[in-house]
């Protein structure tokens, strides 16, 4: 009797990968946006700590500190003088240090940008985009730190736990998880499971055709 030698088709190895090279187009446009608004984050997460301090200004000193959080390549003073129309360096009086404020031009795009956060419509899509990322973890909470990696794709205001999460309790509690470390890390939790969110907007668009016949 002959033996098989043939290997079963759950053993044949296979290349899970494609030997290809894909020639790379440049678009000028896009890389005109990139090159424009690649320090947009660092830019109004400054300007958040600015806004956040009573005197809505922050010592230079202080500002060179947050350096290392925010990536940036080049001191904090040089990155102010870089966008003079949003930052401006002033010395409240002689032999004081040097601080940075926002200038008016600056100030009234907070004002803008506050209102739209603080308006009905825009936190209430805010609720929802942070209902489903909680909703596809596996216990439906995550450690706030990684929130605040992405807030600024989500859209979520400055401070969003103060600032949006407590004034929904219904959806949203902060409780404390165990780290690899095995210490304990602040997380947010979602309450409850909301069945009207759990359906993509596909689904739902196939639904609704299904009704309508």
């Amino acid at each position: 009797m002959a033996v098989q030698t043939t290997l079963p088709h759950s053993f044949i190895p296979t290349r899970t990968f494609v030997n290809a090279r894909v020639k790379w187009v440049r678009d000028p446009y896009l890389d005109f946006a990139v090159e424009r608004e690649k320090n947009l984050k660092q830019a109004i997460s400054f300007k958040d700590q600015i806004i956040s301090d009573p005197s809505k200004s922050l010592p230079l000193s202080l500002a060179s500190l947050l350096k290392p959080r925010l990536d940036l390549n080049i001191t904090s003073s040089k990155f102010f003088n870089k966008y003079p129309s949003f930052f401006s360096i002033f010395q409240p009086s002689p032999g004081l240090p040097p601080r940075v404020k926002l200038t008016r031009q600056a100030l009234s795009i907070h004002t803008e940008e506050f209102s739209i956060h603080t308006s009905q419509t825009h936190r209430y899509d805010a609720v929802q985009r942070l209902t489903r990322l909680l909703m596809l973890t596996k216990s439906s909470r995550l450690p706030i730190y990684v929130i605040e990696k992405l807030k600024w794709d989500m859209g979520l205001p400055h401070n969003f736990i103060a600032s949006l999460v407590i004034d929904f309790p219904d959806y949203f509690q902060v409780c404390e998880i165990e780290n690899p470390n095995g210490g304990k890390d602040l997380a947010l939790e979602l309450i409850s499971w909301r069945k009207e969110l759990a359906l993509s907007e596909l689904e739902k668009r196939a639904l609704n055709e299904a009704y309508l016949g």
